[in-house]
């Protein structure tokens, strides 16, 4: 019986043991974190100089704050490890340019190529949101991930015990390229009507001139609009002949020259002319077109195919052009069915 009771007094002993020893452990926790901890950089490729902007919370106010060591490390964010420098990682020209929240920091002189000591005089510290901005850190050169430790202490030069800290992950990427083209284009459409430089608007291929009179002068219009983003602009051309029935021409005007009814000619201008009355000015928005000079006078006109009517040296805008025909017959005129095709070539010059 008294064995018995013995035994079960030893087993009582162990359970108090037990718990007694749980509740000591919480006593031997580290230091406790920084809050809210960030590093923004400016610049996250490898090799190049980059701003990096600390942030962090103390989360205290009563400890004393003498110094705050800011050190990078590829291995491991966690204090109690040793740190390995990232390849290529160079702070030892770091520059302090702002400070907010604890400040009255300078960069200790003590400071090395890849851990920054801030320091100043200790006092108590405050419960700021804090941010650092430290200028002319180069990246590590390799891609990946690599980790800041800040660390608190009371003494100016990180020595001794330190009160709280924290760590950050950050990470060097590629950059990202984006690449985008714009397609050359021309656009040029030829027809009687075009509405608002339009060319799924355009109507006719057909210019009517009606019967002819020695007696008075024939005429009509048509249009064509060209825009290009070409570098170096456009050209347009004409191509065909004179009006023709059978064997029998109207000649053509090969230079510049006035309307006279009662001589035989044929010609044509990009000008608004009053004798007679026909034709329009050119209109369009951003457009850098100009009239070649031999159709380009009011009141006179010619006709060469082959001859450039049109050119730009730069990208245009859409601009649409009024294309004035005229036709005059003498008495000798002989009688017919008067007719000719006559091509308007447009060709950017990339």
């Amino acid at each position: 019986m008294n064995k018995f009771r013995r035994s079960k007094r030893v087993l009582l002993l162990v359970l108090v043991l037990s718990a007694t020893v749980l509740f000591i452990q919480p006593a031997a926790a580290d230091p406790p974190y920084l809050f809210n901890r960030t590093d923004k950089l400016s610049d996250s490729y490898p090799g190049d100089t980059a701003t990096n902007v600390i942030g962090f919370q103390i989360g205290y106010t009563t400890a004393m704050l003498g110094s705050i060591e800011i050190q990078f490390c590829s291995n491991s964010p966690l204090i109690a490890e040793p740190c390995t420098s990232p390849v290529g990682f160079d702070a030892s020209g770091a520059l302090l340019s702002n400070q907010i929240g604890n400040t009255g920091f300078s960069i200790s002189n003590l400071s090395s190529t890849n851990a920054i000591i801030l320091t100043r005089t200790p006092v108590a510290g405050n419960n700021d949101n804090n941010t650092y901005q430290l200028d002319n850190i180069v990246n590590p050169t390799t891609l990946g991930t690599y980790y800041v430790r800040l660390t608190i202490y009371p003494t100016t030069d990180a020595s001794g015990a330190y009160t709280i800290a924290g760590g950050i992950a950050l990470s060097t990427i590629s950059r990202l390229t984006i690449n985008s083209i714009v397609p050359p284009y021309l656009l040029f459409c030829s027809a009687i009507v075009i509405v608002d430089h339009n060319c799924a608007d355009a109507t006719g291929n057909y210019v009517n001139l009606g019967s002819f009179n020695q007696n008075q002068t024939s005429s009509g219009i048509s249009e064509f609009t060209v825009a290009t983003n070409a570098q170096y602009g456009f050209s347009v051309t004409i191509d065909g002949d004179t009006l023709r029935s059978g064997i029998n021409p109207i000649p053509a005007l090969s230079s510049p020259t006035v309307s006279l009814i009662g001589d035989s000619q044929f010609g044509l201008n990009l000008q608004t002319n009053s004798v007679p009355p026909v034709g329009a000015d050119p209109f369009g928005a951003d457009a850098t077109g100009t009239i070649a000079s031999n159709y380009d006078v009011p009141n006179q006109f010619m006709f060469n195919s082959g001859n450039v009517v049109l050119a730009s040296v730069a990208p245009s805008g859409f601009e649409t052009y009024t294309v004035s025909y005229i036709a005059n017959v003498n008495s000798n005129q002989p009688p017919g069915f008067y007719v000719t095709t006559i091509s308007f070539i447009c060709l950017a010059n990339f």
